[in-house]
């Protein structure tokens, strides 16, 4: 059952970006994009726990507005949502590949 909701939600997804490139990537695809960028950037950069904790909550909602913004004023509707897609995919190896903090 959980398959079959999984393959709904992506098969909505891929459904809505296809018919509305622009506003599925400013809603949906630029919080996936940060969201797993900014956990990439903590699990890659080194030092003390909290500062990258206080850095990455500082600049993840700059980031998510300027891909937000980025998403309307590109010439072409469907690269952000390439452009982000493999921005999150790439992030979600970094987070599979390096071991957590601690």
């Amino acid at each position: 059952m959980k398959w079959v909701i999984l393959v709904a939600v992506l098969g909505l997804l891929g459904w809505f970006s296809w018919r509305k490139p622009r506003l599925s990537a400013t809603i949906i695809w630029s919080l996936v994009a940060t969201v797993l960028f900014t956990s990439a950037l903590m699990l890659a950069f080194p030092g003390p726990v909290r500062e990258r904790i206080l850095w990455i909550a500082l600049s993840s909602p700059l980031l998510w507005v300027a891909a937000m913004f980025w998403c309307y004023w590109d010439s072409r509707p469907r690269r952000p949502i390439a452009t982000m897609l493999s921005v999150s995919l790439l992030s979600g190896i970094v987070i599979w590949m390096i071991p957590p903090p601690g």
